[in-house]
């Protein structure tokens, strides 16, 4: 990776007069991209971008860097032109092609922990597929267009960093394991089959559950055509906050919140910053940190007020 921001800063950051004769290589050679992309450790998905549009203009690199003349550029064309090399390129690149994408399905405002369990449940079994499978040869999950046509084969630390990989999302999200069965009784009640173990699973979440009053619960939520109805027509969410009565499932209304309450943070979190940037300018720097929380708050919550009742409440005097 190092190498590869290496030659990217040459060719972008060496000086303004090389990166403009590059771009023009580019359009005289009718390239795809534009231009080269610069990896930032801010931007979480830089270094997957950066990869692969390193990777898709690998040719125009070298033309580039064979017409360059420097004694820079003589030094990085061996490392381009060898295979293992560009390889391992290929390999990154697809590798954080898939981080890219699961970092971004876990973004995003109103995201329960039925969906991003279900997303990391999909990554983990992405980087199962893309594992090595038989000696030296990629897995189907994998592009890798060089490995195929090249006939190079994957190499040790290859795949010793897809099992490190997956260790890490293994270790890392253990305390996030939430069992299949629980998770669809969220998702979908009446798909769930009550004579299976899905009450002892419930109880390892949440241990104040009665798994016998459970499962009888949720026979009676499949049984009732009016709530099949109610669920088909509102979603998950809504059925379990609205249609089912506490009073009548006090087991199944404490299970299926206490999971619904869940969310991810860390977008939340990125998100105040960046509503903060946008709030507090340069010209706003008199903003009291009161007005500025006020403000957040307002930015940040997805409640919307009742705007008839407050105008109701309120005595309005119609002479002004």
């Amino acid at each position: 990776m190092d190498t590869v921001m290496a030659i990217i800063n040459f060719v972008r950051c060496n000086s303004s007069l090389q990166h403009r004769l590059f771009r023009q290589l580019l359009v005289d050679m009718s390239a795809e991209n534009s231009d080269l992309l610069i990896h930032n450790d801010i931007r979480w998905l830089s270094k997957g971008n950066a990869l692969k549009r390193f990777n898709e203009l690998r040719e125009e690199i070298l033309v580039f860097l064979r017409s360059s003349g420097s004694k820079k550029a003589a030094n990085f064309l061996p490392i381009l032109e060898n295979e293992e090399f560009n390889a391992t390129v290929c390999f990154l690149s697809d590798v954080f092609k898939h981080l890219n994408q699961i970092n971004t399905e876990l973004q995003g405002r109103g995201k329960t922990v039925v969906e991003l369990a279900e997303r990391l449940t999909a990554f983990q079994r992405k980087l199962s597929l893309v594992a090595p499978k038989g000696p030296g040869r990629p897995g189907p999950g994998m592009g890798m267009r060089l490995l195929r046509t090249s006939g190079l084969q994957i190499t040790q630390v290859m795949s010793s960093f897809i099992d490190s990989l997956r260790n890490n999302f293994a270790t890392r999200f253990s305390d996030f394991s939430i069992p299949t069965e629980v998770l669809q009784f969220v998702k979908d009640p009446f798909s769930v089959d009550v004579e299976t173990d899905f009450g002892l699973k419930a109880k390892e979440v949440l241990s104040t559950l009665d798994e016998g009053s459970l499962q009888l619960e949720l026979i009676d939520i499949q049984s009732t055509d009016e709530l099949r109805q109610s669920f088909q027509q509102a979603g998950f969410e809504k059925f379990w906050t609205h249609a089912v009565s506490r009073d009548k499932f006090p087991h199944s209304r404490n299970l299926a919140p206490f999971l619904l309450t869940m969310f991810g943070s860390t977008y939340t979190c990125e998100s105040s910053f960046s509503h903060m940037n946008a709030i507090k300018t340069h010209n706003r720097i008199s903003l009291t940190d009161q007005h500025l929380h006020h403000s957040l708050r307002i930015a940040l919550t997805s409640y919307t007020p009742d705007f008839t009742s407050l105008a109701k409440s309120k005595k309005c005097h119609f002479s002004h």
